[in-house]
């Protein structure tokens, strides 16, 4: 992922952060936003792969693993 990258995902999301806290958007608004903004820092991620150290990858790897595991177990609560 490039710094710039990097910033302008911090910056939305610090954004979106700022909106909920104001009240400007609702909690649902809040939740496809923050879903979005995954979907473009997992766009950036895939596009540096071949760039990563695999010390980075193993490090992140774990990480990645708990997300999905703990979303797939919600979203199966909920179905």
């Amino acid at each position: 992922m490039t710094a710039q990258n990097a910033t302008q995902l911090l910056e939305r999301l610090q954004s979106l952060k700022q909106q909920r806290r104001d009240g400007a958007i609702d909690l649902r608004t809040y939740y496809r936003e923050l879903l979005a903004l995954i979907t473009s820092l997992v766009e950036s991620l895939v596009d540096e792969i071949d760039e990563m150290d695999e010390s980075d990858i193993l490090l992140q790897t774990p990480l990645i693993l708990l997300f999905i595991e703990e979303q797939i177990r919600k979203f199966g609560d909920r179905t």
